[in-house]
C-alpha cells in the first residue's frame, strides 16, 4: 500500500512539474482523434473505467482504453474531428479573424474555403481542417 500511495505521489508531482509552463493537455484516442483542453483549472477525474477531463471550457469523457496518448503543449495543436450534435459554431481563422456564425458544423464546411479553423460551439474550442 506504501509503495502504491508513494507511486501516485511522485506521479502527481511529475505531471505538476511537466505541466508548468505549458498552457494545453491533448488527449489522443486509438482512433487518432486529439481535443486539447487549457490546464486553467483542468479537473481530470477516473470513474470505472472512464476519464472526466473538465474546465471553464467545457468537459471531455473517454474511456481508459481507448486513450492513447496524453501530451502537454504550449497551443492547442490538435486537429479534430468535431461532432456539435446540430448546435450553432462560431468560426476564426488561425490568426484570430471572425468569420461567422453558422448554423451547424456542415454549414460552416460548406462555405469556408480550404483550410485550418478555430471553431466554437457548446462551450467547447476545437481547431479544424476543412477540405
Amino acid at each position: 500500500m506504501k509503495k502504491i500511495f508513494a507511486f501516485l505521489s511522485l506521479t502527481v508531482v511529475a505531471l505538476y512539474i511537466m505541466a508548468e509552463g505549458y498552457s494545453s493537455l491533448t488527449f489522443t484516442d486509438a482512433y487518432g482523434t486529439s481535443r486539447s483542453f487549457s490546464v486553467t483549472d483542468l479537473v481530470i477525474t477516473f470513474d470505472g473505467d472512464s476519464m472526466k477531463a473538465v474546465n471553464g471550457d467545457g468537459s471531455f469523457t473517454l474511456p481508459l482504453a481507448d486513450l492513447a496518448k496524453m501530451a502537454f503543449t504550449d497551443e492547442p495543436t490538435a486537429v479534430e474531428n468535431v461532432t456539435t450534435n446540430g448546435a450553432a459554431v462560431k468560426v476564426y481563422s488561425i490568426e484570430g479573424l471572425y468569420m461567422g456564425e453558422y448554423q451547424s458544423y456542415e454549414d460552416a464546411c460548406a462555405y469556408l474555403p480550404q483550410g485550418l479553423y478555430i471553431l466554437k460551439s457548446n462551450g467547447v474550442t476545437s481547431k479544424i481542417s476543412v477540405q
